[in-house]
């Protein structure tokens, strides 16, 4: 959920991006927010001081995505 309430984020691990949907418009459809060459399966959600950290265990990694939807940074993710 964004930080207003006002838009869901979801990971949808088969399309490999992160969509969003509008709270106030269900009816609307998604909207792709990230979809970067480097997931592979991402899942977890989470914000982070002004952006979204993105888990994803088949690439290895967190991804940190600015709130345009940008790759403002990457570390490899520890088991």
């Amino acid at each position: 959920m964004s930080q207003d309430g006002a838009t869901l984020f979801v990971a949808d691990a088969g399309a490999r991006s992160i969509l969003t949907y509008s709270i106030a418009q269900p009816k609307a459809g998604p909207k792709v927010f990230a979809k970067l060459p480097q997931f592979r399966s991402p899942s977890g959600l989470a914000w982070v001081d002004e952006g979204l950290a993105v888990s994803d265990d088949g690439a290895k990694k967190l991804f940190f995505l600015s709130k345009s939807g940008s790759l403002e940074d990457m570390l490899p993710a520890e088991h």
